[in-house]
Parts: C-alpha cells; structure tokens; sequence
C-alpha cells in the first residue's frame, strides 16, 4: 500500500518511491450534523441536517541513514505536506478513487532513534471520494481508473452520448451529482425554433433554455453556467439548474430535437 499525491499543476508524487512508508490512511464518515428545536414538554425535533466537515487521518513513517540524513529527510517531508493548496490523493488500495484535500493544522513526531512517525490530518474539499474515470472515460479492462465492484460492470455498456429526447442517465455512484458543488458537463446538439426544454422526471427538475437552436450550434450546461457556441447565456435560461441523483434518471426533451446529448461527471463514494 502506497498513496499517490498529485498537485494542482499536476506533479504526482509516489509517497513510496520518496522512501515515505504509509501506516495508515483512515478516512472519517460523513459527518452529519442535525439542527434541532426544542418542544415545551420534553424532545426535539429536526428542524435541517446537513453534512459537516471531513478529514483524513494518515499516519507516515520516514527513516534516515543517520542523524543527519533524518533531519533532511524531515525538511523534505514538512515541505511536502505543509502547503496551502488543495491536491488529490489516492490510496493503492483503491485505485479507481481519488479525494480532493488540503493539509489541516500541523503534524507532529513521534522519533526513535533514525524513525520517525508523522501523525497528518486532511481536511475534505469534497466530502465525498470521487471516480478518477468520467464518464466519458474509455471502459478498459488493464486501466486502474475503473472499479469492477457491485455498480460497474465489465458486461455492462456504460452509455452517456444519447440521440433521442428520451433517455436515462445511470448513477453508478452512491452519492448525487449537484452541479453546485460538483463536476458536470451536459454537451448539447439539437435544433429548436424558439426553445429546449429538459427535464429530469426521476428529480423533477427542469433547465430550459429560451431561444433558437441550428444543427451548428453548441449549448454546453458546465456546473451552474450555461455556454452557446463558448458565450455565455445564462441569462436565455429559467436560472435552473439539473442533478443527478443515485441510479436511474429519466430524461425527457421537449421544445426541440436531439441530436446530440452528452453528460460528463464522476461518480462519487461517501
């Protein structure tokens, strides 16, 4: 077991190879937090709950040659792991996954003679583990970015590219896709004479966009923007916006006709 780091410029650090031994890597649950009313008499009730904060608990180990070969090495460590900028990490052990973190407080030693153990704690940018593939990663057999567990199957076309105005989006993750807070990208080619209209019918939700559409324009949903041709047109739209939540989504598309209809995200683990 190893954990790879990889930095927002996209260096990638193989925490064995840099002689760094990983003892633990422990990630917290979810952290629920209920808000609560009193009743007169006795009890409560749940007034909003929502999810805290998240960490990472890992534990490291170094070994120097000598004394001196150790307090470089510490050096080495400290500047790895004491900068200000989120990165991603990986731990072997599951090597379809990534989580997306910031170094959290300071980290202490615990020595013995050219040992040394570091205690880290990582605060969770996203407080879900998400997919290193998308889903407009090619499924092969031999890459370490797919899962072969109980949602993804080898035998199973994982088909996100529709041409009709009916189709379902399929939520291999545990965890809802929200444009807000997460990656997703719908990718449209259709042609409409006045406006396009979709709806999630599993969610209920429905985005629509108010103008024409020709078989030459592009209209891209990226998180809470929407592009026509690469302008901006958020405001040609109802100023909603499209989930995805856990399994089936059923999507129907009115005012228009689909040629083209492409979601792109990851799929996220709690």
């Amino acid at each position: 077991m190893t954990l790879i780091l990889i930095k927002q410029d996209g260096t990638r650090y193989n925490l064995q190879e840099l002689g760094i031994r990983v003892v633990e890597f422990e990630p917290e649950s979810l952290n629920v937090q209920n808000t609560v009313q009193d009743i007169a008499g006795g009890g409560y009730i749940v007034t909003d709950a929502s999810y805290g904060p998240r960490y990472i608990n890992c534990e490291l180990q170094i070994q120097g040659q000598d004394l001196t070969d150790y307090a470089l090495f510490r050096a080495e460590v400290f500047a790895l792991f004491t900068n200000l900028e989120p990165f991603y990490v990986i731990d072997t052990k599951v090597p379809s996954r990534r989580w997306y973190v910031r170094s959290d407080g300071s980290f202490s030693l615990v020595k013995k003679n050219k040992r040394g153990n570091y205690g880290l704690k990582w605060l969770c940018v996203n407080k879900y583990a998400e997919s290193i593939a998308t889903t407009s990663s090619v499924k092969e057999w031999d890459a370490d970015v797919w899962a072969w567990d109980g949602t993804i199957s080898w035998d199973e076309d994982l088909q996100y590219t529709f041409s009709s105005n009916d189709f379902t989006v399929k939520n291999l993750g545990n965890a809802p896709i929200d444009p807000r807070e997460n990656e997703l990208e719908i990718i449209i080619k259709a042609t409409a004479v006045s406006y396009l209209q979709i709806t999630n019918n599993t969610t209920g939700e429905t985005y629509r966009f108010n103008g024409p559409l020709s078989a030459t324009d592009t209209l891209v949903i990226k998180g809470v923007r929407t592009l026509k041709n690469g302008i901006s047109a958020f405001r040609n739209t109802n100023f909603k916006l499209l989930t995805i939540v856990v399994g089936n989504n059923n999507f129907t598309v009115t005012g228009g006709t689909i040629q083209s209809v492409a979601f792109n995200f990851r799929f996220l683990y709690k």
